[in-house]
């Protein structure tokens, strides 16, 4: 799936901006987590893992912008730092999912909702307000599907 998305990708963010791309994933992202949360079909959640995985690779939108913001003798110790900030996420991160799971398997799916708004929030593409609008339709979509249960 790679081998065919990464030169799509490539393109749009010639022809849209890295700032536009990294939106459009932040903004996906909400909902494929809210629908996980949610889903209660095996076929959905397959979709929703592929899709999962197309917008993730959207992330090489951040490399391209570093590079060309970044002062070239800065970029190997700035692209060191991050990766190592990464990789502690990548073991924290799962380890607090997994205990949230173990009360609800939909909490950590919300809460990366959440934390996944917070990036698209800060990409600048939200009015003022927009981010109450957005939750309170995430809300309303939630206690539709009966998440109290």
């Amino acid at each position: 799936m790679n081998y065919f998305l990464f030169p799509l990708i490539g393109k749009g963010i010639i022809r849209f901006g890295e700032r536009k791309i990294l939106s459009l994933e932040y903004f996906s992202l909400i909902f494929i987590f809210v629908a996980y949360a949610t889903a209660q079909s095996k076929w959905l959640i397959m979709i929703l893992y592929l899709l999962d995985q197309a917008f993730y690779n959207f992330h090489i939108a951040i490399q391209t912008y570093f590079q060309k913001i970044g002062d070239p003798k800065d970029i190997a110790s700035s692209i060191s730092v991050s990766f190592t900030i990464n990789h502690i996420a990548a073991v924290v991160l799962p380890a607090i999912g997994g205990v949230l799971w173990m009360i609800d398997y939909r909490i950590p799916f919300i809460g990366g909702a959440v934390i996944t708004d917070t990036f698209w929030s800060s990409s600048g593409y939200l009015g003022n307000g927009q981010f109450y609008k957005i939750w309170s339709v995430v809300i309303i979509f939630l206690n539709r599907r009966n998440f109290s249960n």
